[in-house]
């Protein structure tokens, strides 16, 4: 107390005595230097809050959430686009990435500033929920182990295996968790060349609870075989696999070591987080080490702008074909806001699968074109492989084949659909649906 009382006679009062203690002697030197770190902290502070205020006002910025590297990499992506979000303050922006650690983190932060982003476009970074189950418009889910999927089947795609083998493969998935769950689900979608295809999926490790609340991957063509023995205990399913997935290995080097013993020759794909330290422990020519979250953690499969847009502009086509909506571009956006989640994602995912029908058509054509001349002999062909996709869509999500009494196509509560049958048995006019979807795409992308 003495000495807090002869600091601020000293300062205040202007008294120029001896200090009679230490702690006055400190307070007498640190002083200016706490006067001038609280300037300095305080610039600081305004000069973030101007950064943050012109960024907004230049348009389409982007604010990042959370409290780990990863958003910090996010942010680094962003450029002068991206704003740092001070913890438990609210800064303005044009759009929200909420990655908290915790997940409940990302929702309790949504929760309390619903007046602010009610409006705004927000993405939350969740292992729980699926983007198609969310009804707002504005609000998106992304996942990792999604975007890692989607990108694999594109990048490492299966059509010359297929083709070379008359469509019939098999691939076999080691590994539980998320990954190994979205691969399947990807796969799924996107490996469709053929009508007549047989692509076996034999997967060990599986989730029962997975199981049990995925019924629609049984009404799938293709077969999903979930095995309950341990993977060396099928060692012959290992052999004759065109690929093996490995993902979710407690153990990767342990892990893999027994695999090559077993498996020395077949296409062996592993997905880990230790991807570096495997990539310098196992040269063979037939393994392909892959980071486990790379594709997640690219700013670019966060926003999927692209593929929205894409999207968007699939669904104001197809309402103008069928006497939806006028001309006008400036439906695109109402028309699209008016979609249950459902009806988005499924063009999303209709999108999404065309960079695989610009494969098969390269592969096919030898060439780079993808004008009408091109792609028209083989429109057929495409479009029957476009309704097996919308089929698959609607199985993973539970739908089903049904008749209505009231005459109507689907009932989406009941989550029937009577064209939920192989193309030969649709109608003309419901065949011209797809054959119109595979020539919008193929235009769009010219």
């Amino acid at each position: 107390m003495n000495a807090a009382f002869m600091g601020v006679a000293m300062y205040v009062m202007n008294y120029g005595d001896t200090p009679p203690n230490i702690y006055v002697e400190i307070a007498r030197w640190m002083a200016p230097l706490a006067t001038a770190s609280g300037l300095v902290l305080a610039f600081i502070t305004l000069r973030e809050k101007v950064r943050r205020g012109m960024t907004y006002l230049c348009g389409d910025s982007i604010a990042v959430y959370g409290d780990g590297a990863d958003a910090l990499d996010i942010l680094a992506q962003t450029g002068r686009k991206g704003i740092q979000g001070p913890e438990n303050q609210m800064v303005r922006a044009t759009r929200y990435i909420l990655m908290y650690t915790d997940e409940k983190d990302s929702y309790d932060f949504y929760k309390r500033n619903l007046d602010v982003l009610s409006d705004k476009q927000v993405y939350i970074k969740s292992s729980i929920i699926r983007a198609q189950q969310v009804e707002c418009d504005h609000l998106h889910f992304f996942h990792y182990e999604e975007a890692q999927s989607r990108a694999y089947w594109k990048e490492q795609s299966l059509i010359q295996e297929a083709m070379q083998k008359e469509y019939q493969l098999r691939i076999v998935l080691i590994g539980g968790g998320k990954l190994a769950e979205s691969l399947l689900i990807e796969g799924l979608q996107k490996n469709i060349f053929h009508s007549n295809q047989r692509i076996e999926y034999h997967v060990f490790y599986a989730d029962q609870k997975y199981i049990a609340c995925c019924p629609g991957i049984s009404k799938i063509s293709d077969p999903v075989i979930f095995h309950e023995e341990e993977w060396y205990q099928s060692i012959p399913c290992l052999n004759e696999a065109d690929r093996i997935l490995v993902s979710d290995q407690r153990n990767d080097i342990e892990f893999l070591q027994d695999l090559l013993a077993v498996v020395p020759n077949g296409r062996i794909d592993v997905f880990s987080c230790e991807s570096g330290l495997l990539d310098r422990l196992f040269q063979r020519a037939n393994l392909r080490i892959y980071d486990a979250e790379q594709e997640g953690k690219k700013l670019k499969n966060i926003l999927n702008e692209k593929l929205f847009e894409q999207a968007k502009q699939l669904n104001w086509n197809y309402a103008v074909l069928y006497g939806a909506a006028g001309l006008e571009k400036e439906s695109i956006e109402t028309l699209w806001a008016g979609l249950d989640a459902f009806t988005r994602y499924s063009n999303v995912n209709s999108v999404d699968y065309h960079e695989i029908r610009l494969q098969m058509l390269k592969i096919l054509t030898g060439s780079e074109r993808t004008d009408p001349d091109t792609y028209l002999p083989y429109l057929e062909w495409f479009s029957e492989l476009e309704h097996i996709r919308w089929c698959r869509y609607h199985f993973l999500n539970d739908w089903d084949y049904g008749i209505l009494p009231d005459g109507k196509a689907k009932d989406p509560n009941l989550r029937i659909h009577q064209s939920l049958v192989p193309y030969k048995y649709l109608s003309e006019e419901e065949k011209e649906k797809d054959r119109d979807t595979v020539r919008f795409m193929f235009e769009q992308k010219a």
